[in-house]
Order: structure tokens, then C-alpha cells, then sequence
């Protein structure tokens, strides 16, 4: 289910991309992430377990 609600958060907060734009990498201490980069932001959506994390950073 975690991964279905990252995606969701996926769609909702895209800045003004499409969403092929967003990167999936591995780490071994998640179950899922994907890092997106523009010029001045960033941002991960990542999994693990039951918990789901979203961090945009402007700067």
C-alpha cells in the first residue's frame, strides 16, 4: 500500500513535470525511492515499510 501512495504523492505534487521525469534508485534501507532535480529543487519520495516520506527543498 505504500507504494500505491507514493505514486499518488507522485501526481499530486509533480512541479510542472511529468512524472517519467522522476528517478528510481535503490537503497538498501528502503523499499522504494525516486528523486526528481530541477534547477532550484529537489525532491524524494521514499518507502519503507509501512512509512512514506516526501521532501521537496527549494534552494
Amino acid at each position: 500500500m505504500a507504494d500505491q501512495l507514493v505514486w499518488d504523492l507522485i501526481q499530486r505534487y509533480q512541479y510542472e513535470d511529468s512524472p517519467d521525469k522522476y528517478v528510481e534508485m535503490k537503497h538498501p534501507g528502503l523499499d522504494l525511492l525516486f528523486v526528481h532535480t530541477e534547477k532550484d529543487m529537489n525532491e524524494v519520495f521514499a518507502a519503507n515499510g509501512d512509512g512514506v516520506m516526501y521532501v521537496r527543498y527549494h534552494g
